[in-house]
This record gives structure tokens, C-alpha cells and sequence, in this order.
């Protein structure tokens, strides 16, 4: 049995937000590019989701999250076979308030 990915709401306004911002800034090639690589990151987490990325449960009962670069983090949880993709954040930008309030 093979592990999904589930995708938030949020998740795909997240991902929607950075290829929007990467395609205006450094155009369609590095669109490609950059996503494709934020993609790979995302489906590494089907392997052993339960022993990658940095356990967050301080902030939500099973949160966790893997670094994409120096850029982003992708928070996730695991329920069962699947994991939950819940956001996709900006290291910069308040994460911890962001995810508190989910």
C-alpha cells in the first residue's frame, strides 16, 4: 500500500502563491524549475513520513515539517497511510504564530 499525499485548502493557495511570485520575479523557466524542486521535496515525505522533517507537535498534535532550500517549510502530518500537506511557509515569515492558529 503506497503512501497519498492530501493537500490543505491552504497548501494549494500556498503553492499557487509561490509559483505566482517565482513566475513574476525570475519568469517561466525558473518557475519550472524551482516547483519541480518543491515538488520532489513534497513527494519524498511518501517514503517514511513518520521519521522525516522536525517534529512540531508544540504547535499542533502531530505537526511536522521538512525544509524545502533555505526558502520554505512544508508542514505536514500523518494520518494512517496518508500525509496531510498543511502549508507551505516562508522561513521568514511567522510560521509559528501561522500554524498556532490553524
Amino acid at each position: 500500500m503506497s503512501t497519498t499525499i492530501q493537500r490543505t485548502y491552504e497548501a494549494r493557495k500556498d503553492l499557487e502563491s509561490i509559483a505566482q511570485y517565482t513566475f513574476d520575479v525570475w519568469g517561466a523557466a525558473q518557475l519550472r524549475t524551482y516547483m519541480a524542486g518543491l515538488d520532489e521535496t513534497i513527494h519524498t515525505l511518501a517514503g517514511q513520513p513518520e521519521t522525516q522533517g522536525q517534529d512540531r507537535s508544540q504547535y499542533k498534535p502531530g505537526l511536522r515539517s521538512i525544509p524545502h532550500k533555505d526558502h520554505y517549510f512544508i508542514f505536514y502530518r500523518v494520518k494512517g497511510r496518508n500525509v496531510e500537506l498543511l502549508r507551505v511557509l516562508h522561513q521568514r515569515r511567522n510560521w509559528q504564530r501561522i500554524m498556532l492558529e490553524r
